[in-house]
């Protein structure tokens, strides 16, 4: 079931009739009530009072969206059911909040994005530091074991991210490998988004209830694992040649940060080939990207090298635009450089198209639109890197703008090379920085929450470290050789910005950005200005504030790139 369903008026709303009638309970959650609900049922099943002849043994739950939720709480409490499917249950059940907070414009633990109901009010006081929750979804999962579940999710789900399914789901995997029972326990994607659920998923779904309760062919045949994320670091280094895990002595900056982000191949899939996507080949609809859409802004699809997928939003009405500027999302695997939850009042390439700019957004190598295509990456092109593919892809939209090598639907304005400038978040914010500090055609960047310093990010620092460029995201594998040694890094941020330098750059650092640790970026700016050819060009924001990216964050931008522009 989703929210409503006609032959059911008014279920959804059953839970307040039993949170009324049990006024002394502490209970918040209509999730926990629903899951209650759930139990309550199962007991008048089971009884044999009415002889339903119910087979105890094979018991099963399954629910979409917030009744996925419902169906792992209600699993989690009562070892009666035997079996769980849980569709897109995203936060806090299939995705833990912090793997889906405001760093990825997926579904955070605010009012603005988590509806009162579904989780005590204690739980709000986490909303930026949500690594401090002390349980997440992966234990509630956690508390099924040894009894069967699958997590179902979508490529594309906006509300269940890719990443953050698979961190939970491997980690609560470790209760049933403890119980010896591995095989209980299934990750299954499917093609599309959230919804809507069709014939076929439905049919797969009850295919899984089958087999676990003995009436199908084995596991292995009918439910394979298929992790999207997964990199086996140890095997990544096995294949590396000498060079590869050395760096030269007396090199400069700029041949230092090349070396790190790997030897881009002298082949790469689909290079100086252009298509736009249509239709069923878009892993995120149309729609999604003209939602927030004010009025009087046009979006064109475009390609460029590779096969990579984008649109050009700005004002048909202007006879001349202010600049061009590329928009780099943040960890978004889901959605890429579409924004789902926390918008106020509209996104941000909405925004800057109405102040008079061309902005260009696509989804990066690995998101949205493209993220099947990183899959096995490391096995076509072990000597490269991820953080390398992004970089070398900035580099192929500027191709695109300044000579043409690419398409478009529809004719778009030209672009003034005296003014292109690249702004990130999170994960484009780190993209940004490197780009620009290797294309000097690039005019100036901005980069919000793009970065801590890396030779004093150890796994002690509540950041998670290197490790998470290296090993959970597999970005950058050749900063596992510093692990535990991260003081010898070859370089750090304060080399890209002086590569950077004298052009513009905005550095918006938030105080509390739990992926940051605030005094080591001051210090990293003080030394980054200190050495700037021009110490004006170069600006530093550090607001007393959260990891987000909403309307102040725009502000910010917006003011930045009026200023500069003149």
């Amino acid at each position: 079931m989703h929210h409503t369903e006609e032959d059911y008026p008014g279920y959804e709303r059953v839970w307040k009739t039993f949170q009324g009638e049990y006024p002394e309970a502490t209970w918040d959650s209509s999730l926990g009530i629903q899951a209650w609900l759930a139990s309550r049922t199962l007991d008048y099943l089971l009884d044999t009072m009415y002889e339903l002849n119910i087979d105890s043994d094979a018991v099963g739950i399954t629910g979409f969206s917030r009744y996925g939720k419902q169906s792992i709480y209600a699993a989690a409490y009562d070892d009666r059911f035997k079996c769980v499917v849980a569709r897109s249950s995203g936060t806090p059940a299939a995705c833990s909040y912090r793997f889906s907070g405001r760093q990825t414009f997926m579904e955070s633990v605010s009012l603005e994005d988590c509806p009162k109901p579904w989780v005590i009010d204690g739980a709000r006081h986490f909303y930026g530091r949500e690594h401090e929750l002390p349980i997440e979804g992966n234990s509630l999962m956690a508390c099924i074991a040894p009894r069967h579940l699958m997590v179902h999710t979508a490529y594309n789900d906006g509300s269940d991210p890719t990443f953050g399914v698979e961190r939970s789901y491997l980690n609560a995997k470790k209760a049933w490998r403890f119980q010896d029972s591995e095989k209980n326990i299934h990750l299954s994607y499917r093609m599309g988004s959230h919804g809507p659920v069709t014939e076929e998923q439905v049919k797969h779904n009850l295919n899984y209830f089958d087999m676990a309760f003995g009436r199908s062919e084995s596991r292995e045949s009918i439910f394979p694992e298929e992790l999207l994320h997964a990199f086996d670091w140890k095997a990544w280094k096995a294949k590396q040649r000498k060079s590869d895990l050395n760096l030269t002595a007396q090199t400069t900056v700029r041949e230092k940060i090349e070396w790190m982000l790997g030897e881009e191949p002298t082949s790469i899939e689909y290079a100086d080939e252009y298509h736009i996507k249509t239709g069923e080949e878009l892993g995120v609809p149309d729609s999604s990207r003209d939602r927030w859409n004010p009025g009087g802004i046009k979006r064109v699809p475009f390609s460029f090298s590779g096969r990579m997928h984008g649109n050009i939003f700005f004002d048909p009405e202007r006879t001349s635009y202010k600049g061009t500027v590329i928009w780099l999302h943040p960890w978004n695997y889901s959605h890429g450089s579409n924004e789902g939850y926390g918008v106020q009042g509209t996104t941000v390439y909405f925004r800057l198209a109405q102040a008079g700019f061309k902005v260009v957004m696509y989804d990066q190598f690995g998101f949205g639109d493209h993220l099947t295509d990183a899959v096995g990456f490391y096995d076509k092109h072990p000597h490269w890197s991820k953080l390398g593919r992004a970089v070398y892809d900035v580099s192929k939209v500027f191709d695109f703008l300044v000579d043409g090598k690419g398409i478009s639907a529809q004719p778009v304005p030209p672009t003034d090379t005296g003014n292109m400038y690249l702004f990130g978040f999170a994960y484009g914010g780190m993209v940004g920085l490197y780009a620009t500090a290797l294309d000097e055609r690039i005019t100036g960047v901005a980069s919000f929450s793009g970065f801590t310093p890396m030779r004093t990010d150890t796994d002690a620092k509540s950041t998670g470290g290197i490790r998470q460029y290296w090993e959970w995201h597999g970005l950058v594998p050749k900063l596992g050789l510093y692990h535990e040694k991260e003081a010898t890094i070859p370089y750090d941020y304060e080399d890209i910005l002086s590569l950077i330098s004298p052009r513009n750059c905005l550095i918006y650092s938030p105080t509390l950005d739990r992926f940051t640790h605030n005094e080591d970026v001051k210090e990293c700016f003080k030394k980054a200005k200190s050495s700037s050819q021009d110490g004006d060009a170069l600006t530093f924001l550090n607001p007393n504030d959260i990891c987000r990216f909403q309307r102040d964050q725009q502000d910010a931008l917006v003011g930045w790139l009026m200023e500069v522009v003149g």
